[in-house]
This record gives structure tokens, sequence and C-alpha cells, in this order.
């Protein structure tokens, strides 16, 4: 969706490294995902979803957009949050995203990539 730039997502915006001086519209990206791999024993993995981008391919650096919550017991979670990006029909975005399994253990959590990034 393409969506004029609201007031309440200026604030996300200006902590964004990358965001553009003049973006066109600010996209907000609902993420979903199908049959990823389970990678827990006793129960199904517990997705979520961080999203980066770069300004190019060949980057060394990938900045942190954001991502989603944490669904649990789920391998075809929809998420509710959001992410907002800056868009602007001049320029080329590269987006990654990251499949996490997050599980929380008595010392801690530990995150196990579910996708191939």
């Amino acid at each position: 969706l393409i969506n004029p730039i609201k007031p309440e997502k200026l604030k996300h915006l200006k902590k964004n490294k990358m965001a553009m001086k003049s973006p066109t519209a600010i996209l907000d990206l609902f993420i979903s995902c199908q049959g990823l791999r389970d990678r827990d024993i006793l129960t199904k993995s517990d997705p979520q979803v961080a999203v980066y981008q770069a300004l190019s391919l060949k980057s060394q650096h990938w900045e942190r957009v954001g991502s989603t919550e944490k669904i649990q017991n789920d391998l075809n979670p929809k998420f509710a949050t959001s992410l907002a990006i800056n868009f602007n029909f001049e320029e080329m975005k590269y987006l990654k995203f990251q499949v996490l399994d997050v599980d929380r253990e008595l010392k801690g959590s530990s995150k196990y990539c579910l996708n191939a990034t």
C-alpha cells in the first residue's frame, strides 16, 4: 500500500539513518509467512521477522528498519505489526527479511534463522 505521510510515522523516520530527505510516500509493510521450518522439539517455532534495508545489494551496511511481534507456535504466521519505510520513486531500495524462531529459555533467549538470507 502506498499512503501519504502521516504525522505519527514521522517520528520513526527521523530515527532512520537511511531516511530520504523528501520521501514521496511511506510504505506500510504487512508481513506473513507460509510453511516455515519447525526448529522446536516439543512445540512449533515461534517466528518473528526482522527487516533490513540498504541502498545497494553489495552494501556491507544493512540498517534494521524494524521487526514484527513474535507469534508463538505458528508455522504460517500473519503478523499484526506493520513496518513503515520511506518510498521514493526515483531511488532503488533493497530490503532483506530475516525470519527468526525466538525461544525464551531459563538462561535467556535464543534465536534460530528459519529462512535463508
